[in-house]
């Protein structure tokens, strides 16, 4: 009864760790988003109140920090920094540098001692800030944070005024230098460039050149236009000789004298002919039967077939007439033609070498002067752009001696901010609510993801292994017709499976728990089967004393005892299995239950065993689940745990029970997913 080839799903490679399906770990995502939608309340709530938490913590003990800013402005050109004809220590500072230079140990010891602070050094550092704006390397800001608006504004001026004073010192010691370096390196570059523009003017009357740059451009042409020529001459060259080469060669295979015509005489056909008349004559002599008669035809068909056999060779000529070949003739002709073509295209060659050879010498010296030419030249133009340079900065430099000021003035002082500084209040915030957010999330992931039990027709197929045949939504949550359709669905999909079969069909009907809804499922098939005239007979479980007139199968598997099948009618046949110490001190194997089900072949198309728990007789429920037809076993939502229902699988499985299918009951409403 049993098709123990046939793979229903279960594989044989499931990972297992331990007793632990691995598979128990994946989680249907629509059941989880689901879940989370459920849930909702949660995903407020407690961001809200860690949102509200955090903000009493920072309000009591973390004070209100005021912020004030001071605003730097450096006047210098900044493109001088990348100048490389100026030495480093003549450079304007670097931007990076006097961001460090403002809170040196000199710059906030001064600070301190003149607000007479009651910080440490580190302390003020941690109070303050500098930093510059990216699209704007010319504006500094100090910025100043303190237990008062006029504390935090104090700070960020006196250290703006003692970076200044400082760095005004510091700066007028070596702006003399500075000033020096550039008058020395004007006076030098103006006699560079005296000597370089009489150097110019000395090779422009020298070599009587205008451009040098349009001379070689048309020598270069005429250098390509005969190099072309001269491989061209070459090819022609080589080609002829190959040509005389490849002439010599047919002329010495050529004899000097050829047939010019021959003559051919065949006697075959004037003896065919002769023979011909005089069997004719012999014919009108004598009959055909005559000796000479019949002589004179073999002689005739003889030669005839001579004749045929020979006609499509080519006769042997009698006479040959000989004469100069005049091939070879023609190509003497060729030959001595091309001799002297050869002869003009060496003297070509020569002629086209020494005007290159010209050419060259001609571009090798305008190489030269455009190279001398191009060097002082380019030099004249960079000693130009760097007097205009080193003339603009001794401009700058004479009036910085002469005022004698920074080029870093106080663009803005810092005032008294009006609002405590909140930037990291509301990040703080902003970080505790979203991980707040992220918490929910992920206690909403870990209930479903440790919640053990069948949710879904997703945990049927994929993390048990089984085929489905339905679900079932809670009785109170759908329509009676609606129902009546899953119970059809369901029934059709077991005729598929059972196909068409004489033999009575066994379906084994089981779980891990009570009240998974095997009696619902059983009672909904057997009035299907009812309308389609179908004989059925329902096994009930039990392990409880039963009444007197209840009819128990008990003996007729143990003791192969008959079947009455008008008590079983009596009994609205339903019969009972009682579980009994005999049912767990003799083992019950497949042979008992096919025996039992020969003797409900003349009685029953289809008997419905209603199974117990798997874990009260597992030997006893492989027995029954193996011999059956079909075994289904059925979970409810929420309450079947997985792992209950994996060990009952991978048991059956190594008993090499296969077709095995699924069904999960009393799914809620918002769980349901209708059949498509």
């Amino acid at each position: 009864m049993v098709d123990s080839n046939e793979n229903n799903n279960i594989r044989a490679d499931l990972p297992i760790w331990g007793p632990i399906d691995l598979n128990i770990f994946k989680l249907d995502l629509r059941v989880f988003l689901i879940s989370l939608f459920r849930k909702w309340w949660l995903l407020p709530i407690l961001p809200l109140t860690i949102a509200i938490v955090s903000l009493c913590y920072l309000a009591v003990y973390n004070p209100k920090a005021w912020v004030s800013q001071c605003l730097l402005f450096r006047h210098t050109n900044l493109q001088m920094l990348n100048n490389e004809t100026i030495p480093n220590i003549y450079k304007p500072v670097n931007m990076n540098a006097i961001m460090e230079m403002v809170r040196t140990r000199k710059n906030m010891r001064e600070v301190i001692k003149r607000l007479k602070l009651p910080v440490s050094l580190n302390g003020l550092y941690a109070m303050t800030r500098v930093s510059a704006e990216d699209d704007n390397e010319n504006m500094i800001t100090i910025s100043a944070a303190a237990s008062t608006p006029q504390y935090a504004a104090d700070i960020a001026n006196t250290l703006a005024d003692v970076f200044i004073e400082n760095y005004v010192g510091m700066q007028g010691h070596s702006v003399k230098e500075v000033y020096d370096y550039y008058l020395k390196s004007r006076k030098m570059i103006q006699d560079n460039l005296k000597k370089l523009e009489n150097q110019e003017q000395e090779y422009l009357s020298k070599y009587k050149v205008i451009s040098v740059s349009s001379e070689m451009s048309s020598k270069f042409s005429q250098l390509n236009e005969l190099e072309v020529k001269l491989l061209q001459a070459r090819l022609e060259q080589a080609a002829s000789k190959d040509r005389i080469a490849s002439i010599n060669g047919y002329v010495e295979k050529m004899n000097p004298e050829v047939p010019i015509s021959y003559e051919v005489w065949s006697p075959e056909g004037a003896d065919l002919n002769a023979m011909k008349k005089e069997l004719l004559q012999l014919q009108q002599k004598f009959t055909n039967d005559n000796p000479r008669v019949l002589k004179v035809k073999n002689e005739v068909a003889l030669l005839q077939a001579e004749i045929d056999r020979n006609a499509g060779k080519r006769p042997a000529p009698t006479k040959v007439y000989y004469g100069e070949n005049p091939v070879r003739s023609a190509l003497e002709q060729l030959k001595y033609k091309t001799f002297s073509d050869l002869s003009g295209m060496g003297n070509n060659i020569q002629q086209i070498k020494g005007a290159i050879d010209n050419l060259r010498d001609d571009l090798e010296r305008l190489s030269r002067l455009e190279s001398k030419f191009y060097e002082v030249k380019t030099q004249l133009q960079l000693e130009r752009d760097q007097f205009l340079k080193v003339d603009s900065m001794i401009s700058a430099l004479s009036l910085a001696l002469k005022t004698n000021v920074s080029d870093i003035n106080i663009l803005e002082r810092a005032e008294p901010p009006l609002t405590p500084d909140v930037k990291h209040r509301r990040i703080k915030i902003m970080i505790s609510t979203i991980l707040a957010f992220l918490l929910s999330v992920a206690g909403v992931l870990l209930w479903e993801l440790f919640d053990f039990t069948v949710k879904s027709p997703f945990d049927l197929v994929t993390v048990l292994g089984l085929r489905q045949l339905g679900t079932f939504p809670k009785v109170s949550r759908i329509s009676v017709k609606d129902f009546k359709c899953l119970v059809q669905i369901i029934f059709q999909r077991l005729q598929e499976v059972i196909g068409d079969t004489e033999r009575t069909v066994l379906l084994a009907v089981g779980g891990t728990e009570t009240k998974a809804g095997k009696s619902f499922l059983i009672e909904r098939l057997q009035t299907i089967l009812q309308f389609q005239k179908k004989r059925s007979l329902h096994i009930v479980t039990s392990r409880h004393h039963l009444p007197p007139d209840a009819v128990v199968i008990n003996p007729i598997i143990y003791d192969q005892a008959e079947f009455d099948a008008s008590e079983a009618a009596r009994q609205q046949h339903q019969v009972y299995f009682q579980l009994t110490d005999q049912t767990f001190l003799v083992p019950t194997d497949w042979a008992m239950i096919e025996h039992f089900m020969a003797k409900m072949q003349p009685h029953y198309d289809y008997v419905i065993w209603e199974l117990f728990d798997f874990d009260d007789n597992r030997q006893l429920f492989a027995s029954v689940a193996g011999a059956a037809t079909i075994a289904i076993l059925v979970a409810r939502f929420r309450q079947s745990p997985k792992l209950a229902l994996l060990r009952c699988i991978h048991f059956l499985r190594e008993r090499h029970v296969t077709r095995l299918y699924g069904v999960l009951n009393g799914v809620d409403s918002p769980y349901y997913q209708p059949e498509s």
